[in-house]
């Protein structure tokens, strides 16, 4: 089955999508889709380079090898989809195969191949909905890393996963399937951009279970397949993300301040986010924007979290094709910037309880300071320092746990609470029922997990504690 000619000169991240339905004696009969840049003189197969050992790529590309019928006529392998689905799959795969200068005029077609001598009786194959366009998924990477040499190598493998997206589509738009975040966390090993903000990647390496760099996640899955190695974050798995609808859309801007309204706007932005759902939602979503950085030879390092440590929290429910707006005003860049002209803000939203990401953007950002001037450190408030001197302990507990306070506290004006690894809050309250600088919490009926801690102070300075329970039941 020949298809008409596509241009696919204006694609910047190409694909291709089909229903299809086989009823085909297993590797003996089956179907290849195949294109063709000369007018159908030549066709080539769409799907993994032949040859290759593995071709475990795309989503469900191809099941069979060396199929009898040689569906295609293909010049070696004999690839395609065989035996029987009992039904209707989606299949999907990159076009990033055909040469970016003869997309101008691109056919492509299904081809069938059967023996002649089949064991049973068949009834072939069908497609429906072929979609061919763009990929609309954006893939976030978060990067847990440090100064130490292992998150180094970590560094350069993202780094160059990235660089090699660029390259490959550098002469049709040069975008890449994935944006990264690196947030620089505590590590045994001093790290200057850890202390610019400890605060914002603390936080979120809380909240997305990282202990230790380097760590590396991709779109926040964790599973059997994704345990946070970087090693695990390749080329054919980024794509294959990329390859999946989003569950949401996303449009990120900023608002143009008004310098009457605003004494110093270089330092402030106001980004706004549309959020369109493409399915119903009605659990809590996360939303959020990092504003990340190049600094020296680290790339794409967290500046900080516009919408906060926490960020926004979603709780009403989304209707299939409602699109919502969300900001948080003006915001103050309260954090080291070297280079004004080199920020970028990601957004991305996710799912409060199981931690997924469900889309992602980035924009460039016009001249932008930080409030903090790189290379000073500004003296924390009394408060801030306060906050600092506040223990758990013991760690881990069981039953209950006590906070340690120093004893120039007020408890009155300080407060605290306990989350668990959803974001839900467990416990909280202030410091005013302390005896003799200690405040003890009862936590005998929560269940045995990582806890997250948050300490705030009066001029909303704050600190972060990790808290392990092991009740014994």
């Amino acid at each position: 089955m020949n298809g008409p000619c596509f241009n696919l000169t204006g694609l910047t991240r190409p694909m291709v999508a089909l229903d299809y339905w086989s009823d085909a004696e297993l590797n003996r009969d089956g179907a290849v889709l195949q294109y063709s840049i000369d007018g159908g003189q030549n066709w080539e197969i769409i799907g993994p380079t032949p040859g290759v050992p593995d071709r475990d790529e795309g989503i469900n590309w191809y099941n069979s090898t060396g199929i009898v019928g040689k569906p295609g006529n293909q010049k070696t392998g004999d690839y395609g989809w065989s035996g029987r689905t009992a039904g209707w799959r989606n299949a999907r795969f990159k076009l990033d195969m055909i040469p970016d200068t003869e997309r101008d005029q691109v056919r492509l077609r299904i081809s069938f191949g059967s023996e002649d001598a089949n064991s049973g009786v068949f009834d072939g194959f069908a497609f429906d909905n072929v979609f061919v366009g763009n990929k609309t998924r954006n893939v976030l990477v978060e990067h847990f890393t440090s100064a130490d040499a292992g998150s180094a190598i970590g560094d350069g493998v993202i780094n160059g996963l990235y660089d090699d997206q660029l390259a490959l589509r550098a002469n049709y738009g040069g975008e890449s399937d994935f944006e990264d975040v690196q947030y620089h966390i505590s590590s045994a090993v001093s790290d200057p951009l850890y202390k610019d903000n400890t605060i914002d990647p603390g936080a979120r390496s809380v909240f997305m279970g990282v202990s230790a760099p380097p760590t590396t996640l991709m779109d926040g899955l964790r599973n059997s397949k994704f345990t946070g190695k970087y090693t695990q974050i390749t080329y054919v798995e980024i794509d294959r993300r990329s390859l999946v609808d989003p569950q949401i859309l996303m449009q990120l801007d900023t608002a143009t301040l008004d310098p009457a309204a605003v004494t110093n706007i270089s330092n402030k932005i106001m980004p706004k986010i549309t959020l369109t759902a493409q399915q119903d939602f009605n659990t809590p979503l996360l939303l959020n924007i990092a504003l990340v950085e190049d600094v020296g030879s680290n790339r794409n390092v967290l500046r900080k979290l516009l919408f906060g440590p926490d960020g926004m929290t979603i709780t009403n429910s989304i209707a299939k094709g409602e699109a919502i707006l969300r900001d948080k005003g003006i915001i103050e860049i309260t954090a080291p910037v070297s280079n004004p002209y080199g920020l970028t803000m990601i957004a991305f939203i996710q799912d409060k309880n199981t931690k997924e990401i469900y889309q992602s953007v980035s924009m460039k950002v016009k001249h932008k300071i930080g409030s903090v001037i790189t290379g000073l450190n500004e003296e924390p408030s009394e408060a801030a320092v306060i906050t600092e001197q506040i223990n758990v302990y013991p760690n881990p507990a069981s039953r209950s746990f006590y906070f340690g306070l120093p004893d120039n506290i007020n408890g009155d004006y300080y407060k605290w609470r306990m989350s668990d690894q959803r974001g839900v809050i467990v416990r909280e309250s202030n410091f005013s029922s302390m005896i003799n600088n200690e405040l003890e919490v009862d936590i005998s009926t929560l269940a045995n997990g990582m806890y997250i801690i948050v300490i705030e102070g009066p001029d909303k300075s704050v600190a972060y504690r990790k808290l392990m329970v092991m009740n014994h039941h």
